[in-house]
């Protein structure tokens, strides 16, 4: 019985040993920026493929949905979007990218969740009132503002709405001075 524990215990040791070999724990961080330099390149199918392989070695990793969000959204699956930065959020990530991106993927989705984008668009501006997406730079808080005001549009809110295509305009007078 007690040569059967020690070789079961020595067999348990080596497996736990292994499991901290950096070449057996799959996808890392370098794969994580590797994928987003396929989003930016906008080989957006190349970095759902490398986000979905950072998930899978660690579901947790709430940098990788959100990744997995925006890619998902840009090729389409808006549904797969919203999932992604939901569980992101969930995961912990607190910066303005998520809400942002389920704002745009809530408003996009059929049929449209215009309440639910309201209120990520809104979250996002809370969080960072100047926002601009690090990884298109070409995507800020005045998209955001944008989808508020089509969100608000949609569900017959036009004093809200106006609001958020004043504030758009006052910017766009002030970038002209």
């Amino acid at each position: 019985l007690y040569k059967k524990l020690a070789i079961l215990s020595l067999l348990l040791l080596v497996i736990a040993g292994c499991s901290g070999d950096e070449s057996t724990t799959g996808p890392s961080v370098a794969d994580l920026s590797s994928g987003w330099s396929l989003y930016e390149s906008g080989d957006n199918v190349g970095a759902t493929t490398v986000f979905t392989a950072v998930i899978a070695s660690d579901i947790q990793n709430a940098e990788a949905h959100n990744a997995l969000g925006w890619a998902a959204t840009q090729i389409g699956n808006t549904e797969q979007g919203k999932l992604e930065f939901l569980k992101a959020i969930e995961c912990g990530m607190t910066t303005a990218a998520p809400y942002a991106g389920l704002a745009f993927a809530l408003m996009d989705i059929a049929p449209a969740d215009f309440h639910g984008a309201i209120s990520s668009a809104l979250t996002a501006l809370e969080i960072s009132p100047e926002w601009v997406f690090a990884h298109r730079t070409s995507l800020d808080w005045r998209d955001i503002r944008l989808v508020l005001a089509i969100s608000y549009f949609a569900i017959h809110d036009f004093d809200s709405a106006n609001q958020q295509v004043e504030i758009k305009s006052i910017d766009a007078t002030l970038a002209d001075d």
